[in-house]
């Protein structure tokens, strides 16, 4: 079904508590919703964008109106989206990626990322310091209005315990730097939960300081979602954390739910949205915190 199509077929809310406010028509209304997600004549980039999250929010994005381009490891895209072979591990790589996507950059989806079996460095570096990089290259250029859209995960949603350390990571200048301080610090633990703590804490310091320039940056915290990834993910941590993750939900999230999140953040919808980390996770995250998850093997 089109985003259009689900549009048309969602809930209707008025106006609650009693409140006496003009409802608009319901033909005006879907066109007020539709026209703030209106991409046309927008320019989106999106990293990772040949598979799973980032593969929905290229087509997503592309339904509607965004010339979209995409920064991956691979180049099977779909036609008529433009392809940017890079290895965010690589600063070199990186900087040969911008130089030719430039400037005039309106949507950036920062989906990129690999899982714990990728290894420590990688890890780290894929998911936090090229894609820091990345993004602040790409920032001087990028128009007031533009959106940045991170996508990290509810792996980093504890990053306020380890905020001095991750300060630490944040701190360093370049991504020549930031690799530095990886391997001086070769023992913090699981690096996809750290590179996700990071990025989590990257977003919120951030967001702030692009206020002024008219930009955006936002995250959304995934819970378990259905992609390439989830082979690896069970292969680390095993299938019964995995499935966990989605036992409030009952089920795991597709790309598109994650997708329709990214979207809405990048979107006018979300035009006073900014430093947010939206957990599009089924309830898990509000389930642990407020300790109704079931105990690991007992019946909920």
């Amino acid at each position: 079904m089109s985003y259009s199509a689900r549009m048309s077929t969602r809930t209707r809310i008025t106006q609650p508590y009693g409140c006496a406010k003009a409802v608009p028509s319901p033909d005006r209304e879907a066109a007020m919703w539709l026209d703030q997600l209106n991409f046309t004549g927008r320019r989106a980039v999106v990293t990772g964008g040949a598979s799973g999250m980032g593969a929905a929010a290229v087509a997503t994005l592309r339904e509607l109106g965004a010339d979209v381009e995409v920064v991956d490891v691979r180049d099977d895209v779909p036609g008529g989206v433009r392809a940017h072979i890079a290895d965010l591990r690589d600063p070199a790589s990186i900087d040969a990626a911008v130089a030719r996507i430039g400037d005039g950059v309106d949507v950036l989806v920062n989906a990129a990322g690999m899982p714990q079996t990728a290894g420590y460095r990688d890890v780290l570096a894929c998911n936090l310091a090229g894609l820091r990089h990345l993004t602040e290259s790409l920032v001087p250029g990028m128009p007031r209005g533009a959106a940045i859209v991170n996508i990290s995960s509810i792996a980093g949603l504890p990053w306020s315990k380890h905020a001095e350390t991750l300060g630490e990571l944040l701190d360093t200048p370049t991504m020549d730097d930031a690799l530095d301080w990886i391997d001086g610090h070769p023992d913090l633990g699981d690096p996809y939960v750290w590179s996700k703590m990071a990025l989590n804490l990257y977003t919120l310091r951030r967001a702030p300081q692009l206020v002024e320039p008219g930009i955006r940056m936002n995250a959304v915290c995934p819970g378990n979602t259905t992609t390439p990834m989830s082979e690896a993910f069970i292969a680390h941590s095993g299938a019964e954390v995995i499935e966990r993750i989605s036992s409030v939900a009952g089920v795991p999230a597709t790309p598109q739910q994650q997708a329709d999140a990214i979207v809405f953040l990048a979107s006018d919808l979300a035009s006073y949205v900014t430093g947010a980390l939206l957990n599009v996770d089924g309830g898990f995250a509000a389930a642990a915190q407020t300790r109704q998850l079931a105990r690991p093997g007992a019946g909920r």
